[in-house]
């Protein structure tokens, strides 16, 4: 092979490398789409940190709880769900735990069929305040609360924060069954949790969850 073929012989080969290493490069810097989970989780970014909680995967469980409280002719009721993960043994164990719930949702301590309004309630809203422990505005003393447990086991919460939006509600589904009472809700927010004394603080951005809260304690 003469140089002048070997010269074009070469720019073509130098040619088809670069394009390669151009279409790598270009697939590796494209974002990567992480499939939404089927069932119950939470995902989002904690210090521009990606967290998913996931119950099924690594060992994370799911627990819920409800109550209610009269204060005078009202009936304050309040439910959550919480996921963490169960018995250590795990490939990657972890203290990282979150919480969500329905804080003062109001009921008329004398309506019959409070599990039915409860239910139109949780159907037919689109958003939610957050729930402001300190407000005076009786619109945000009730609503969502989060809280978080960090990987040292440090809590921070959502309920003495001023928040800048409300949360949205994408899809809502009645999951009730026989004498189980039960609601889902697909949910995105963006909020600020702190600690008890509000001096460490941090946000959770594009957070999104499907979680259920029952009620066992309101006819």
């Amino acid at each position: 092979m003469d140089g002048k073929n070997t010269f074009f012989m070469n720019k073509y080969v130098y040619i088809i490398i670069i394009s390669l290493l151009s279409f790598i490069s270009c697939k590796e810097n494209k974002d990567t789409v992480t499939p939404i989970p089927k069932g119950i989780f939470f995902k989002g970014f904690i210090n521009e940190k990606s967290k998913s909680l996931t119950v099924g995967i690594n060992g994370y469980l799911d627990t819920y709880f409800d109550s209610t409280r009269k204060i005078g002719d009202t009936v304050k009721f309040l439910t959550g769900i919480k996921l963490y993960q169960g018995s250590s043994g795990y490939y990657i164990a972890s203290k990282e735990k979150i919480v969500f719930e329905l804080v003062n949702i109001p009921f008329a301590d004398t309506a019959s069929k409070k599990d039915s309004l409860w239910h139109i309630m949780m159907s037919n809203r689109t958003s939610i305040p957050f729930y402001n422990a300190s407000s005076a505005d009786s619109n945000k003393s009730m609503g969502l609360r989060i809280r978080w447990c960090d990987y040292q086991g440090m809590w921070y919460s959502t309920e003495k924060v001023a928040q800048s939006g409300s949360v949205t509600i994408d899809t809502t589904k009645d999951l009730s069954s026989g004498s189980v009472s039960a609601h889902q809700w697909f949910i995105s927010f963006e909020a600020k949790l702190c600690n008890n004394n509000n001096t460490k603080c941090f946000e959770i951005k594009e957070g999104k969850a499907r979680i259920k809260f029952y009620n066992s304690s309101m006819q």
